[in-house]
C-alpha cells in the first residue's frame, strides 16, 4: 500500500470538480438526455448513446443523428470549522454558476452497424470561487483581511474528452462496440488579494496551472429481447501523466514573517509542484450496467449501476484512501400517444468513494442524491428540443483539516443544480 501524502492542504485546492453525477475524479453528466434521466445506460435511441450505451446505436433508425446540448450549472458548496476549541467559527463559501457546458455527438447507423463520435467531458467539469478565502487560504486570508482585502481562490478543472468508435450487431439478439477516447486535461488554481503586492507587484498570490493527456479504450455489448435491452460499457483506465506548467507564489508582502511563510509555503509545495515536475493522477476506469424495458407501447423504465474503480487508479498513492464509487439510480419515461412529446424522470444515489480522511475541504466527493426531470418535444421526423432539469443534494459530512492541528474537523455541505437545453436531428 503505498503512503499518504503529508499535506492535504494543495490537494484541496486542486479539485476542482464539480461532483453530482460521476465519483471522485469521474463525470457523468454529459448530455441533456442524461439530465432529465439520470438511469441511461440502456439508451437505444439519441446520439448520445456514443457515449452512455455505443452498442445500442444499432438500434438507432438508419441515417445520421446529430445532437448538441449545453448546461447551466448553479453551485453551492460551504464549509465552516474552528482552528481551536475556544476560536470563532470560520465559514466560507463558494456560490456560482457554470453558464456553459456544451457536448456533441454524432452517431450514423446503417443496416446492422453504427458509427459515432463526441466530445463531452469524462472528468474534470467545473469551477468554484471562493471570494473570501477559504480554510486552505486561511493564513492568506487572515493577513489580508486586516487591510480588508480577500483571498479570492479560484479553482477550476477540465478534462476534454473526444471519442470516436462504432458497433456492429452480431446477431439480431446481440450488438458489440469498440471505441477510442483521447483526454486533454487541465486544472488551474489562482489566489487573487484584489491588490497588487511585492516583490512580484501582482495580485495573484498564488498562479498555479498543471495538464495532463491521455488515451484508453471503450468496450460494450448489449443483449436484445423484444422490449428488452440489456446493455454492459466498460471505459478503461486512462493514464494521466500531469505536468506542472507553471506555480507562481507571491506572499511575501502578505504574511511578512518569515518562517510563518516559510512553513505555509512548504506545505503548500508538498503538492503543488514547481514547474516542470511530474505526477500520476489517472482517470479510473468505469463498469457502466443498464437495462431498460418498453411497457404498453409508451412507457420505458430503466435501471443503471456505475462502478468507479477509484482504488485501481495510479493517484500517487492517495488511491489507498478511497473505495470504489458506485451509482444507482431508476428512470420513468412517457412518451404521450397524440403529441410527439416525452417526459421522463429520474433518480439517483452516489457513493463517491471518499470519506472524511480523503474529501477535498473546498470540493468534497460527498455521498448524494439526485432528482432529474424534463422532456423532448419533436418538431417533424427529424429534429427535436429537449429540456432538463438535475437537482443533487449532497449529505452532509465533516473532513479532517490536519494543518490546524489533530482533531479539527470542518462541517461540509454541497448543493448543485443542472438546467439543460439540448437540440438534436437526423439527416437521411
Amino acid at each position: 500500500m503505498k503512503t499518504r501524502n503529508p499535506s492535504w492542504l494543495a490537494a484541496a485546492l486542486l479539485s476542482a470538480t464539480t461532483a453530482f453525477a460521476g465519483s471522485v475524479d469521474n463525470r457523468n453528466n454529459n448530455s441533456v438526455e442524461s439530465i432529465r434521466n439520470a438511469s441511461h445506460n440502456a439508451a437505444i435511441d439519441g446520439a448520445d448513446v456514443s457515449i452512455y450505451n455505443p452498442a445500442g446505436a444499432v438500434r438507432l433508425v438508419d441515417g445520421l443523428h446529430l445532437s448538441v446540448s449545453n448546461q447551466t450549472i448553479a453551485k453551492l458548496t460551504e464549509h465552516r470549522f474552528k482552528a481551536s476549541p475556544t476560536a470563532e467559527e470560520k465559514g466560507y463559501r463558494a456560490t456560482n454558476t457554470s453558464p456553459v457546458y456544451p457536448t456533441a455527438f454524432a452517431t450514423f447507423k446503417k443496416s446492422d452497424w453504427a458509427a459515432f463520435a463526441a466530445f463531452y467531458f469524462p472528468g474534470g467539469g467545473g469551477d468554484l470561487i471562493y471570494k473570501r478565502g477559504s480554510a486552505t487560504t486561511f493564513p492568506l486570508q487572515t493577513n489580508l483581511q486586516m487591510q480588508y482585502l480577500n483571498a479570492e481562490a479560484n479553482l477550476r478543472s477540465v478534462y476534454y474528452g473526444f471519442l470516436m468508435g462504432g458497433s456492429y450487431a452480431v446477431k439480431p439478439w446481440v450488438s458489440v462496440s469498440l471505441a477510442g477516447r483521447a483526454i486533454y486535461a487541465r486544472t488551474d488554481v489562482t489566489v487573487d488579494a484584489g491588490k497588487d503586492f511585492p516583490p512580484k507587484n501582482t495580485s495573484l498570490l498564488l498562479d498555479h496551472m498543471e495538464e495532463a493527456r491521455g488515451y484508453t479504450g471503450v468496450f460494450g455489448i448489449d443483449f436484445f429481447h423484444k422490449d428488452l435491452t440489456l446493455a454492459i460499457r466498460y471505459e478503461g483506465v486512462t493514464p494521466l501523466a500531469w505536468e506542472v506548467q507553471k506555480s507562481d507564489l507571491n506572499m511575501d508582502g502578505v504574511i511578512k514573517d518569515a518562517s510563518t511563510r516559510d512553513g505555509y509555503i512548504a506545505r503548500l509545495r508538498n503538492v503543488l509542484r514547481a514547474p516542470g515536475t511530474d505526477f500520476d493522477r489517472d482517470l479510473p476506469a468505469v463498469l457502466s450496467l443498464g437495462a431498460g424495458y418498453d411497457a404498453m407501447g409508451c412507457l420505458n423504465a430503466s435501471l443503471s449501476l456505475n462502478i468507479y474503480f477509484n482504488s485501481d487508479a495510479d493517484w500517487d498513492g492517495a488511491e489507498s484512501l478511497h473505495n470504489n464509487g458506485m451509482e444507482y439510480s431508476a428512470g420513468l419515461e412517457y412518451s404521450a400517444a397524440k403529441i410527439p412529446l416525452k417526459a421522463s424522470i429520474s433518480g439517483m444515489y452516489t457513493i463517491s468513494g471518499a470519506d472524511q480522511h480523503s474529501y477535498f475541504v473546498e470540493n468534497p466527493a460527498l455521498d448524494s442524491y439526485t432528482i432529474g426531470l424534463g422532456g423532448r418535444y419533436g418538431i417533424g421526423n427529424r429534429f427535436g428540443v429537449s429540456l432538463g432539469w438535475l437537482g443533487n443534494f449532497a449529505i452532509p459530512d465533516k473532513t479532517d483539516l490536519a494543518m490546524f492541528g489533530p482533531g479539527v474537523t470542518a462541517d461540509l455541505e454541497k448543493q448543485v443544480q443542472v438546467f439543460a437545453v439540448g437540440f438534436d436531428y437526423r439527416l437521411f
